[in-house]
């Protein structure tokens, strides 16, 4: 608990913020926001520099319901028809999965999925408007190259460090969680310490 007292001159108040086990408990909040943010982002950083950068062309769209059935749709026009039938019934419950084909550094030729999945529609097209295959770059592992991921997910192309869906989140989740850890080990260190203001009360 917070108290307020004057000092014996009266000229000053002594403010003990208090509520150490509050500041703990935000210390603990932060801790464990940072611990899962680094768990989920550590792969992916590790992916960044020890895995390999390849060009991938989309080749199809796989729709996923609810019960795990897989649906390969093969053109952007099938992809519409896909769409327009789950607005219809506005069934939410399937998701688009785009797979990618590249080849990797020994020659050989790879089909990985997107770790990344949206309802009602892909995140992207088939074709670009050229009418050529979508092409994104992607990152894979060396030793299991259908283990990937796609920096520039939400942002095409190299223009951008990092792509909102595969870094955004964690990277928000560690800064807030290391802003809250800070701040709170900070005010628990405070917490039980008398801080002297200025008594602007007037004087009687």
């Amino acid at each position: 608990m917070s108290t307020l007292s004057t000092s014996t001159s009266g000229k000053h108040l002594i403010y003990v913020p208090g509520y150490a086990w509050v500041k703990i408990l935000l210390t603990f909040f932060g801790l464990c926001l940072s611990v899962y943010a680094f768990w989920y982002f550590s792969p992916k950083m590790v992916m960044a520099f020890s895995g390999k950068s390849v060009m991938a062309e989309t080749v199809q769209v796989v729709v996923v319901d609810k019960a795990g059935t897989e649906t390969v749709l093969n053109t952007d026009k099938d992809v519409q028809s896909k769409e327009d039938e789950l607005k219809k019934s506005r069934d939410r419950s399937q998701v688009f999965w785009l797979e990618y084909r590249f080849t990797t550094e020994d020659g050989n030729k790879v089909l990985a999925r997107s770790p990344i999945g949206q309802v009602m529609k892909p995140l992207h097209p088939l074709r670009d408007q050229d009418g050529l295959p979508f092409t994104i770059r992607l990152w894979y592992h060396p030793q299991k190259p259908q283990e990937v991921i796609i920096p520039f997910q939400f942002l095409p192309g190299s223009f951008a460090p990092f792509g909102l869906g595969t870094f955004f989140l964690p990277g928000v989740m560690l800064l807030l969680g290391l802003t809250a850890m800070g701040m709170g080990i900070l005010m628990w260190y405070y917490a039980n310490k008398p801080i002297s203001m200025p008594n602007l009360a007037p004087s009687a």
